[in-house]
C-alpha cells in the first residue's frame, strides 16, 4: 500500500506531462495507455534508456508490410554494409498485387541519402533470362583492417566479375565459423568479422555465389589479431550517400523479385513496402521480429564490436546456453541477454554484475 502511494505522483506526472514534455506524439500516448506498468518501471530506473522511454515504435512496431494480415507480415528489409552496385533479393512478395517500395541508404555515420520510390507492377517487371550474370572470377582478396578491443574485428574485401554473395569461412584450430550474406549480391565485397579473439591466428577462405547458384571459393589465407592494422583507405567516407540507380527485375523459377541498386559508398540499404493492410489499429503492421528488436535495432546507435558477440549460440566444452537469461531462436545470444533494454539500476543496464556473475552464466571454468 505504501509503495502504491509513493508511485501515485509518478503515475500522474507520466500520464499528464510525460509525453507532452518530451515532444511525444499521440501514438506514444497510446503505448503508455496499454503498457503503463512497463513505462513506470523504465522511468523509475537509475540508468534510463532514452530511446526506450521516448520511441516505443522504433524497436517494436513494423512501419510497413509487403503482405496483408491474412498472409502474414513482412518487416522492412535492411541490407548490411555494401559497396558500389548491388542486387538485393526481395523475399516473398505476392505476385497478384502492386507495390511501391521506398529505398534509402545510410552510411556508418548515419548520414542518409534521399529516398527513391520504385513501383512493382508484376506484369511490367523486367524478367531476367539467360546466363549474363554468371560468376567466373574472384580476385583482389585483402585484409583492410584489424581492430583490437574486448574482442577483435577484421575487415576483409574482395571483388568478383559479376554479382555474387559475400561469404567467409574462417577457422581457428578445428573450430569452423562462417559469415554469410546470402540475400545481397555485389561485385565489390567488404565484410567485417566481429567477435574474434585477440592475439590469435585464423585461416580463412572467401566464397561467392551468383544468382544461378554457381560458386567460387578462394585459396586459404591467414589473418592474425596480434596488432591493430589498417590500410588507411578512407576515400569517399565524407561524401553523403547517393543512390545512383534502382531497378526491379524477376528471375525465372521460384526465387522471385530482385532490386538492382547502385550507391556511391558503403551503406546500409533499407527497403520498405508501401502497400498492405494494417494488422490492427494499435500495432500497425504488427510487432517486429525478435531478432530485430534485440540485435538489429541496437546497431543503429551501438557499433557491433562494442561488446560481446551476439547472434551466436553458446556451444563447446566450456560453454552452455544460459537457462535464466533471455535468448531467441533456440538459444541465440542477443544484446538483451546481458542488458535490460529499457534501462536498469546497474551501469550499462546490466542484468547481473559483469565482474563476477554475468560471464559464468555461459562460460564454465573460465573463458
Amino acid at each position: 500500500m505504501i509503495e502504491l502511494l509513493l508511485r501515485i505522483p509518478l503515475i500522474i506526472l507520466i500520464l499528464s506531462f510525460g509525453p507532452a514534455a518530451l515532444g511525444q506524439d499521440r501514438k506514444y500516448s497510446e503505448c503508455i495507455a496499454c503498457h503503463e506498468k512497463i513505462y513506470i518501471e523504465a522511468a523509475s530506473n537509475h540508468y534510463q534508456h532514452n530511446v526506450a522511454r521516448d520511441k516505443c515504435e522504433l524497436c517494436h512496431i513494423l512501419q510497413y508490410s509487403y503482405d496483408n494480415a491474412n498472409d502474414g507480415t513482412k518487416a522492412t528489409v535492411r541490407f548490411s554494409v555494401m559497396q558500389g552496385e548491388n542486387i538485393l533479393y526481395l523475399d516473398n512478395i505476392p505476385e497478384d498485387k502492386k507495390y511501391q517500395l521506398t529505398v534509402k541508404a545510410a552510411d556508418p555515420e548515419m548520414r542518409s541519402s534521399e529516398t527513391v520510390d520504385v513501383n512493382i507492377v508484376p506484369e511490367e517487371v523486367w524478367r531476367y533470362q539467360g546466363k549474363t550474370l554468371v560468376l567466373r572470377q574472384l580476385s583482389g582478396i585483402k585484409i583492410e583492417e584489424v581492430k583490437k578491443g574486448m574482442f577483435a574485428q577484421a575487415v576483409i574485401s574482395w571483388e568478383t566479375d559479376n554479382f555474387a554473395t559475400s561469404e567467409i569461412e574462417y577457422t581457428k584450430d578445428k573450430s569452423v565459423s562462417r559469415f554469410t550474406a546470402d540475400n545481397t549480391f555485389s561485385k565489390r565485397h567488404k565484410v567485417a568479422l566481429t567477435g574474434l579473439k585477440n592475439k590469435e591466428r585464423y585461416r580463412f577462405n572467401v566464397i561467392s555465389r551468383d544468382l544461378e547458384g554457381n560458386m567460387l571459393k578462394s585459396r586459404e589465407y591467414f589473418l592474425d589479431t596480434f596488432e591493430n592494422f589498417s590500410i588507411g583507405d578512407k576515400e569517399g567516407e565524407d561524401a553523403k550517400p547517393i543512390i545512383d540507380y534502382v531497378k526491379v527485375f524477376k528471375t525465372e523459377g521460384p526465387r522471385g523479385y530482385y532490386l538492382r541498386i547502385s550507391v556511391n559508398k558503403p551503406c546500409e540499404v533499407k527497403v520498405s513496402g508501401r502497400e498492405g493492410h494494417k494488422t490492427d489499429d494499435k500495432h500497425g503492421y504488427g510487432l517486429v521480429p525478435s531478432r530485430f528488436s534485440t540485435i538489429d535495432v541496437c546497431y543503429k546507435c551501438h557499433p557491433p564490436d562494442a561488446s560481446h558477440p551476439v547472434g551466436v549460440k553458446a556451444h563447446g566444452n566450456k560453454l552452455k546456453t544460459p537457462e535464466d537469461l533471455p535468448t531467441i531462436e533456440g538459444g541465440l545470444v542477443t544484446c538483451v541477454t546481458c542488458h535490460f533494454p529499457h534501462g536498469g539500476n546497474r551501469a550499462f543496464f546490466a542484468r547481473l554484475d559483469f565482474k563476477k556473475d554475468m560471464c559464468v552464466k555461459c562460460h564454465i571454468g573460465g573463458y
